[in-house]
């Protein structure tokens, strides 16, 4: 091979040495270095803006190494922690966070990397190919995205293949994982518009010696997901193999619903407001939530959802660090695993206080497109009821498996951990004579019956841990998550009515209601309605 086609194929291997490094299946690894070949190629056939794509292939080969030794260190491409660090922090902080990045020994391969990278630019030269060969090359490289896009979004169903180019793998793959992050730069911070200040009081116990507890707080906001569906419940499917070893887990089987549709739900749960709150104000910009409570109290707050933009929209979301990831890919199977990525960058920041909330895609309808293959453990009679039931409860098991994950992050995190997870509502499978199915329409008892459960790791308060477990049994409202939350974080906020604590004393109610349509309807413990 020629001296030049040699020091093209190592500055090729440097580009794609982010992509190989990162944690994932050697098939994804693939595609993605595909998607790089097509980005090279799709360059080398636009000549006329060689002048900016020399400085942009300039400044990408650069920034490889550390960011291959940036995701070899922490399993994730460097993100927006670095953006959020770098706009939120002092010059200090920031220092400190860079010196712990580039902190071992064997960094000094950066160095080397790059000065590997300068020789080779200065060898190089550039190849004599004509104009028609660069053309096909750029015809190549866009059919690979192009093709890659026409099969996820509209071939997924009859092609049992991975594909090859989704719009959210080319976003993921370096250089352009860049552009995200300084993005954020240039992102205004959110500002409480519409409401007044927030008052927040710390209790001692949420402080040490003066200084505030390291504590990182994490709400994952299910979707679809039925308390009674959960092995770890009792069902006779185990559909939590994973979560129903854990000996920290305490589940709630007996919760209400505010309603059986997202978009009231979700605003619920943030602002903590129960059915008959609901009904007389919908949430918007000019009602608290959880992120200004936390936020109040210095913690960093952060929102990433799976779910459509108007969610947060509606509710006028007011955190640190908001992202959407549905809109990278709205046609293509949306699956959770996309948010672990985006957690443990968040989990990188250099803050001791942490906030942080995950929405989910779950168990929404199509359920086969909510999980890997390999999660398709049940299977039906050949009915079509008890095939749909089987696939809602193989995405049950697979956000078994996403919680694990969520779990095995935040064990590693220091300092004081909680994490709630809160189904939106449930879903109506066939349950009765009536045949209903999904959710957000007729209002039942199950589509109502929402899974909810804590998980807690070196938490100061064992008597407080104890109380919660006490009332794992009860009949108890979705509005008391957020505040169960502020209580075990040790925030009071005097100047707001907020439900009761699922971790104190509370009174039992018989009677607890849902929103439908325009009215309320009341269910009891045994899923009876009110008479």
């Amino acid at each position: 091979m020629p001296a030049r086609r040699w020091v093209d194929a190592f500055l090729f291997g440097v580009l794609a040495l982010p992509v190989l490094v990162l944690p994932g299946s050697w098939t994804v690894r693939a595609a993605s270095v595909g998607v790089l070949l097509a980005l090279v190629l799709i360059a080398a056939g636009l000549p006329r803006l060689n002048g900016v794509i020399r400085v942009l292939a300039l400044v990408s080969l650069l920034l490889a190494p550390p960011v291959a030794w940036y995701g070899l260190r922490f399993g994730v491409a460097p993100g927006e922690e670095l953006a959020l660090t770098l706009r939120m922090s002092d010059a200090r902080t920031v220092v400190e966070f860079l010196a712990d990045i580039a902190g071992q020994s064997a960094s000094w391969l950066v160095v080397v990397l790059e000065v590997l990278v300068v020789v080779a630019l200065r060898l190089r030269r550039p190849w004599p190919a004509d104009r028609r060969l660069r053309q096909c090359g750029l015809l190549a490289g866009l059919a690979y995205l192009s093709i890659g896009v026409v099969h996820d979004s509209f071939l997924r169903g009859a092609l049992a293949v991975d594909p090859w180019a989704s719009p959210e793998r080319v976003l993921r793959t370096y250089p352009v994982s860049l552009l995200q992050p300084l993005a954020m730069l240039t992102t205004p911070r959110p500002v409480a518009a519409g409401i007044g200040p927030v008052r927040v009081v710390v209790a001692d116990e949420a402080s040490r010696d003066g200084h505030p507890l390291p504590q990182t707080y994490v709400l994952v906001i299910g979707e679809s997901a039925r308390a009674d569906r959960l092995g770890l419940n009792g069902y006779r499917r185990d559909t939590t193999p994973i979560l129903g070893k854990m000996p920290d887990v305490i589940s709630f089987p007996h919760v209400r619903a505010v309603s059986d549709c997202t978009l009231h739900a979700v605003p619920a749960l943030l602002t903590m407001a129960d059915a008959a709150g609901l009904s007389r104000q919908r949430p918007d910009r000019g009602v608290p939530t959880l992120f200004d409570y936390f936020g109040a109290a210095g913690f960093f707050t952060a929102y990433v959802s799976m779910h459509e933009p108007v969610l947060a929209e509606s509710i006028g979301i007011r955190a640190d660090h908001s992202r959407t990831l549905r809109y990278l890919n709205p046609d293509a199977p949306l699956r959770d695993d996309a948010l672990l990525p985006e957690l443990k960058r968040l989990l990188l920041l250099p803050r001791e206080r942490k906030f942080i909330v995950l929405q989910l895609i779950g168990s929404h309808f199509e359920y086969e497109q909510r999980y890997p293959r390999e999660f398709a453990v049940f299977a039906g009679d050949g009915t079509p009821e008890s095939e749909r039931a089987a696939r809602y409860d193989n995405s049950l098991r697979y956000t078994d498996w996403i919680l694990s994950r969520v779990i095995d992050e935040l064990r590693a995190v220091d300092g004081e951990v909680v994490l709630a997870y809160a189904s939106d509502h449930g879903e109506n499978l066939y349950d009765d004579a009536r045949r209903r199915y999904q959710h957000c329409g007729s209002v039942t008892h199950v589509d109502t019956l929402p899974a909810t459960l804590f998980w807690h790791a070196r938490f100061h308060d064992a008597a407080r841990l104890r109380t919660l477990a006490a009332n794992r049994l009860r009949y108890v409202g979705q509005e008391m998550v957020g505040a169960t939350l502020l209580d075990l974080a040790g925030l009071r906020v005097p100047d707001a009515a907020l439900p009761a604590s699922l971790a104190g004393p509370f009174g039992e109610q018989e009677v607890r209601y849902v929103m439908d349509g325009g009215k309320l309807l009341g269910f009891t413990k045994d899923g009876s309605p009110a008479r």
